[in-house]
């Protein structure tokens, strides 16, 4: 590997342990998981940013490193305007955000003084990261990077942060779609190790049913395993729960 090869993934691994912070309520990420486990975690990252496209073994470059943190400068952006996001009124959507609140707070997605300070830290990384490419490489060399970040600033995903009307957030349906199956994710990824000893997808989806609300989790359950066979976990052949 080349000194430049070598310096942007430097600075990616520096990337790394900026972020782990905003998932420390989630157990056992840092030892090693099953391969459907690390693809999952890939799998959250491209939904919500679906042109960064991280995948395991992914080589680094100038380009590919602006983007991230481009990208992850808008995410703290947006993720503090979703802690000023009012509560809905009551109802199935209110059930819904609670449940989402509670979920997500551990990973620094909702709650207020301790995720403030998560995300000023990791802001301060962040451009730590810039500041050093700007200040350690010849202008030249910088300009892959700053064309990367000049994209994923800009947003390139999904944007998650809801129009307030009368203060009442008003989501859109590929909003509410992408927020649904992203804390569907993480009940999965907070619970990987009690559904990697399940048999079949059909007991996956009654061990999330108990756990995630209708209006999120839906009552298609063919849909569920179908969500598990995008990041590679496999159950046997449909049927019924396996008599214990």
């Amino acid at each position: 590997m080349s000194a430049e090869k070598d310096y942007w993934m430097e600075l990616f691994e520096e990337f790394g342990p900026l972020t782990e912070p905003m998932c420390d309520e989630i157990p056992d990420l840092a030892m090693d998981v099953p391969k459907w486990v690390s693809k999952l975690q890939f799998q959250m990252v491209n939904l919500v940013a679906p042109k960064l496209q991280v995948k395991a073994g992914m080589k680094m470059n100038p380009d590919r490193l602006g983007v991230f943190v481009g990208f992850n400068l808008f995410h703290c952006t947006q993720t503090a305007a979703m802690l000023e996001v009012p509560k809905p009124p009551e109802g199935p959507r209110l059930e819904a955000f609670m449940s989402g609140a509670k979920l997500m707070g551990g990973a620094g997605i909702f709650g207020r003084e301790d995720n403030v300070k998560r995300l000023q830290d990791l802001e301060r990384g962040l451009r730590r990261i810039v500041a050093r490419v700007l200040d350690e490489r010849p202008l030249a060399e910088a300009v892959p990077f700053f064309k990367g970040f000049t994209r994923g600033i800009q947003g390139t995903g999904i944007g998650l942060v809801p129009r307030i009307v009368d203060g009442v957030p008003q989501y859109t349906p590929r909003q509410m779609q992408t927020m649904s199956t992203m804390m569907i994710y993480m009940v999965i990824l907070r619970d990987w190790k009690v559904i990697d000893s399940l048999e079949t997808s059909m007991e996956a989806y009654e061990y999330l049913s108990k756990r995630i609300p209708p209006e999120i989790l839906g009552f298609d359950a063919e849909r569920i395993r179908a969500l598990f066979h995008r990041f590679g976990k496999t159950f046997k052949a449909p049927g019924r729960p396996a008599s214990r």
